[in-house]
């Protein structure tokens, strides 16, 4: 499957790419889509990722961001654009966090778990968070994740493993918001290895 983006679209992510240091593709060519497959929101919504942007900082720490198209009305007429890192010194839950909505609150009467945190009722009003462990997820989710989302009320975030990606859903960003997207996600993806860290720390002691 292939598509052609829009030109100044693809114009203005490699300007980005260019001051963020990042290589640049613009076509899903070598089957990038397949790493993204276990995410809900890739398997709910059938699409090509184009304007791929790439930073390896090591052999096992890779960034990417791109322009996700898939179809809602009409053929790829909907963008998103998708912080995505792979990592093998991460090791996250499997985890789902998007907008509360008035629906989270049926699924929840109907015995769908909600995590909350005590300390932070703005974030936990605000947000739906679900995961397959509980327990790891609230070791992974220290303070400065929480307070990542305490002001912005849209974002959506999954964790698989040594995955997480970052996005505001169908929302394709302007360059000078990709550009924050990316520092954003770099900067939870920093805050979930100090994390880990002080944990390993602690469980030597």
């Amino acid at each position: 499957m292939s598509l052609v983006a829009i030109p100044h679209r693809i114009k203005k992510m490699k300007t980005v790419a260019q001051r963020l240091e990042m290589e640049f593709k613009e076509q899903d060519a070598q089957g990038f889509r397949t790493l993204l497959v276990d995410f809900t929101f890739f398997k709910k919504h059938k699409g090509v990722a184009n304007s791929i942007l790439k930073k390896i900082e090591f052999p096992d720490e890779t960034f990417y961001v791109f322009d996700f198209y898939y179809s809602k009305l009409t053929l790829y007429d909907t963008i998103t654009t998708v912080f995505f890192i792979h990592s093998k010194k991460l090791y996250l839950p499997d985890f789902y966090l998007r907008p509360e909505t008035f629906f989270h609150k049926i699924a929840e009467y109907f015995g769908v778990k909600d995590i909350d945190f005590d300390d932070f009722p703005d974030f936990s009003a605000n947000y739906f968070l679900n995961s397959t462990n509980e327990e790891l997820l609230r070791e992974k989710f220290c303070e400065k994740v929480v307070q990542s989302f305490r002001i912005e009320k849209d974002w959506f975030m999954e964790g698989v493993g040594y995955n997480f990606i970052l996005y505001k859903k169908d929302n394709c960003l302007p360059p000078k918001l990709v550009e924050k997207l990316f520092k954003k996600g770099e900067r939870l993806y920093k805050h979930f290895l100090q994390n880990s860290q002080k944990l390993s720390k602690n469980d030597d002691g």
